[in-house]
């Protein structure tokens, strides 16, 4: 095991298989792949907003998910009636719900994997007057799923989904498989997870 995994602490071994399963299925899919890693966060102190209180349903998991696909699905069908070149392109997922160091606080983890031939990368638009990012295509698609999940419209709950440095990588070939599956292990730790809440707290798609 490298050094970046040990770094992690121990990994939940379930998990870890799963997340396998879930890269091999999508490299059975596709012959190259876009992985992208992002983190979706909850309302709270740091928007100055009045929904510090705010707390999910159980569902808003599997209603970020729909959302998503059906975002990806609808962007297909337009480009397709656009006259532009489309892919097919199944949304395979990894996920988790973690906690803060103060264990309070939940946040999400994601990993996604799409066909490289339908979504190269991620795109930004910067703002000339506040210099900051905007997401557009999928990152688009991703933030407007969260705040639909959430039941929320406000555009400034964008900033509840964090895309980090460098959270787009590929997977053309066998090479490229050991340093995302490196990355994308981070989810598997054990730390920072607990199941006192009922919640569950590692999600994949299906094979």
């Amino acid at each position: 095991m490298s050094k970046i995994i040990d770094s992690y602490g121990p990994l939940n071994k379930k998990h870890e298989r799963q997340i396998y399963a879930t890269i091999d299925a999508a490299m059975r899919d596709y012959p190259r792949l876009l992985v992208v890693r992002f983190d979706l966060r909850l309302p709270g102190e740091e928007l100055q907003d009045c929904l510090t209180d705010y707390r999910p349903d159980h569902g808003v998991w599997s209603r970020f998910i729909r959302s998503l696909v059906a975002q990806i699905k609808a962007n297909i069908r337009r480009r397709k009636k656009q006259g532009k070149r489309v892919y097919p392109c199944k949304v395979r997922y990894i996920g988790v719900r973690e906690f803060d160091s103060s264990g309070t606080k939940p946040h999400y983890h994601v990993c996604l994997l799409l066909n490289y031939l339908m979504y190269r990368g991620l795109h930004f638009k910067r703002s000339e007057h506040t210099n900051q990012r905007y997401p557009i295509g999928l990152p688009r698609m991703i933030t407007n799923a969260w705040v639909r999940a959430l039941k929320l419209e406000d555009k400034k709950y964008h900033k509840l989904v964090y895309f980090p440095g460098n959270c787009a990588c590929f997977i053309f070939c066998e090479e490229d498989l050991d340093g995302v599956v490196q990355r994308v292990l981070y989810l598997a730790k054990t730390r920072s997870k607990h199941n006192e809440d009922g919640w569950r707290n590692f999600y994949c798609s299906r094979r």
